[in-house]
């Protein structure tokens, strides 16, 4: 008896996780869907411009220009910080005599 009730719920069991597992499949269709579109969406060229080529495409020369231009800027933010920085110090030095 008690081994009939184990195949029971046995049976029972694996119907309940395909139930489930198919209805999980069914959602992730969907979003699976839904990522796809959107991912079209962005591949599309925006207004007719054309999008800049990956990096390692191009020449190695046009990644270093790249790469000097971008550091030049990272350079004067550094540099503007450091300014701000002993400006606001000096008030405070200032303040405090």
């Amino acid at each position: 008896m008690l081994a009939i009730f184990m195949v029971v719920m046995l049976l029972a069991g694996i119907i309940y996780a395909g139930i489930h597992g198919t209805k999980a499949l069914h959602k992730l269709a969907g979003l699976m869907q839904v990522i796809s579109s959107h991912r079209q969406l962005d591949s599309m060229e925006a207004n007719g411009e054309e999008q800049e080529p990956v990096v390692f495409t191009e020449p190695l020369s046009y990644a270093s220009g790249r790469y000097s231009k971008a550091h030049v800027g990272i350079e004067e933010r550094k540099a503007s910080r450091r300014t701000r920085h002993a400006q606001i110090w000096g008030r405070w030095r200032s303040f405090n005599e």
